[in-house]
């Protein structure tokens, strides 16, 4: 009985020990800049199905709204933000500068606006385009490939200021630039008739404190 008892027990303690590499093996899997990376554009490209009316639909428009002209030449700058985003989220990747934090950021920040897409859903009633000129035909194109639905909080707005503020907590040499294209891009959602001022304002908001707040967690780690 005594063998058997500490052969048991020799079994136990090496199914442990398996379980544990096992265990860990996959924490760090999941931990990796490569996975973060994947699951990250597969969270960003979850965006379209979101993208519908649901049973209420609210309309957050404001006075100001009314003022703001429709400027189709802000079309480009809206369309910038695509490249941008991707780019730089490849590149934080690629020279593994601080891309955990940021991923994690950006994957915190989706999860919130598509959880409030889900509940709540609005619309942003748009302008009717007449103007052929390139600018307004490239205006008219992204009204016809993007349904006028997850206004609050614009993801434009947020992902942007999120971007912005990695380069500014990251003090990147190339930090002013990036800010500057961040404000661009989010002014544009305003004259492109995207967004209401209060999406705007919100997913500002909501980038800059979740990316803050992540990286003020990551450093007290660290």
């Amino acid at each position: 009985m005594i063998i058997i008892d500490i052969i048991i027990s020799i079994m136990i303690k090496k199914i442990n020990k398996q379980f544990r590499q096992k265990k860990n093996l996959i924490y760090k899997i999941l931990i990796s800049n490569n996975f973060l990376l994947f699951f990250l554009l597969l969270i960003i490209f979850l965006y379209p199905f979101f993208n519908r009316p649901q049973e209420n639909i609210y309309i957050l428009g404001s006075v100001i709204d009314n003022i703001i002209p429709l400027v189709p030449f802000f079309s480009i700058l809206y369309l910038l933000y695509f490249p941008w985003l991707f780019i730089n989220i490849f590149l934080a990747w690629y020279r593994k500068n601080n891309f955990k934090p940021l991923a994690y950021s950006l994957i915190i920040i989706n999860v919130i606006a598509y959880l409030i897409y889900l509940t709540l859903q609005t619309h942003v009633t748009r302008e009717v385009i007449i103007s052929q000129d390139f600018f307004s035909q490239i205006l008219r194109f992204i009204y016809n490939h993007d349904h006028p639905y997850n206004c609050f909080p614009s993801l434009h707005s947020a992902l942007s200021a999120s971007l912005a503020s990695y380069y500014l907590i990251t003090n990147s040499k190339n930090k002013y630039i990036n800010v500057v294209i961040a404000i661009l891009i989010i002014i544009s959602t305003l004259f492109v008739k995207q967004h209401y001022v209060a999406d705007v304002i919100f997913g500002s908001f909501l980038g800059i404190f979740i990316t803050w707040l992540i990286f003020l967690k990551s450093k007290n780690q660290n």
